[in-house]
């Protein structure tokens, strides 16, 4: 569960207990105790005083009646209630949600879609027993509709690391319209994968071929989506940019100039947090997958994490393959210097001495890689055409 719901449901449960132990001393039950038992026992149903007196009790705390003592709402729960309204329900439809115990975002994205349907279609053919007006609570089908995409609004905002409080919702007015969007290309994207025509990057077999190497493997990374809801590329993301800026967060996707990205996978890429179990588990994946590329080259060594950290053991590999690319590139180039440069005689731009220096210093390049060659004297020489040193 998302540490902010977590928190968020601590808070309320603080809050229950703190109106439970105050209805004990007053010598009253809990209204969620009076509504199960009224529930299952049609004789204790409570009067038209009873609810009469809990409607009251509500309208001076700000509560809602038949919810835990009509105690006053906490601002996390008025929020949810508001995203309630706004999918498309009257108030009267909002509290009934409560009085089922609908009354948090932790509670939510933890009940699967028959739950929720089976909760929706109870409440419409039978009300809580403290409900003071019944004929005006039905839960429709667009706001049952507009719930999943608010629920999928609140576990993607998780995953990117951003506000996914019911305030935040409400403060993002296109953030149905967003949600339905991301999901849209999310589907056609995970059709996409289905297909045969991914170009399997072949075995690394040398770090010199690393870098065309390295181009594949993130090719093919970017077509495969993760339990993240986005390219498994964000696991490989660039170490420089692990962290996510709130103007990279809160950037616009389409197609318009102004957008920072062309579609939701390219943000998804950038903004999915590399922490939480969505990442351990596409971290483990693109382990599994990096491990059978490189099980029998040089690139074996490095995929070695009994953590199977992918992420950690594909930098340390990059790394070296670099330096290793950087090596080779440097020696063919003093080697290429070596065959093709010669002293003439002295000029106005060159001399004998930095002719001399020139070649002390790719010596002591060469011996730094163990790349010094056992003909250098004789290459120095020979590089020597100046008929007066010759004589």
């Amino acid at each position: 569960m998302d540490r902010q719901a977590q928190q968020e449901e601590a808070t309320q449960n603080l809050a229950n207990i703190i109106n439970q132990m105050r209805n004990r001393e007053q010598g009253t039950a809990p209204s969620r105790e009076r509504n199960n038992r009224e529930r299952t026992n049609p004789e204790h149903r409570p009067s038209r005083e009873s609810i009469d007196l809990s409607v009251s009790r509500a309208a001076a705390t700000g509560g809602i009646p038949g919810y835990f003592g009509e105690r006053a709402l906490l601002q996390q729960e008025q929020d949810l209630k508001n995203v309630f309204k706004s999918l498309g329900i009257n108030s009267a439809s909002a509290d009934e949600l409560f009085r089922n115990q609908i009354s948090s975002i932790s509670k939510l994205i933890r009940m699967k879609e028959k739950e929720l349907d089976g909760l929706t279609t109870s409440i419409n053919k039978k009300k809580s027993p403290l409900c003071p007006d019944p004929g005006h609570v039905f839960i429709t089908t667009q706001f049952r509709q507009g719930l999943d995409v608010f629920i999928e609004w609140v576990r993607y905002h998780g995953l990117i690391g951003d506000d996914a409080s019911a305030s935040a919702y409400l403060r993002d007015h296109f953030a149905q319209e967003k949600t339905l969007a991301r999901l849209e290309e999310l589907e056609l994207s995970k059709e996409a994968d289905k297909g045969s025509d991914l170009d399997l990057p072949l075995g690394l077999t040398s770090m010199k071929q690393f870098i065309p190497w390295e181009e594949r493997v993130k090719s093919y990374f970017r077509g495969i989506i993760g339990c993240a809801q986005t390219s498994l590329l964000y696991v490989l993301r660039d170490p420089k940019l692990a962290a996510v800026t709130d103007r990279e967060r809160n950037g616009t996707v389409g197609d318009r100039p102004q957008d920072m990205y062309k579609s939701w996978l390219e943000y998804g890429i950038r903004c999915t947090v590399l922490e939480g179990a969505h990442y351990r588990i596409d971290n483990a994946r693109v382990w599994r997958i990096l491990s059978l590329w490189v099980a029998s080259g040089p690139g074996k060594t490095y995929m070695v994490s009994r953590t199977h950290d992918a992420r950690t053991n594909f930098f340390n590999m990059t790394r070296i393959a670099y330096e290793s690319s950087n090596k080779y590139q440097v020696v063919e180039n003093k080697y290429a210097w070596m065959q093709s440069t010669t002293y003439k005689g002295d000029d106005k731009f060159y001399s004998f001495e930095k002719h001399v220096k020139a070649w002390f210093d790719t010596e002591q390049i060469l011996c730094q890689y163990d790349a010094y060659p056992e003909r250098f004297v004789t290459m120095f020489l020979n590089s020597i055409t100046d008929p007066c040193l010759n004589n």
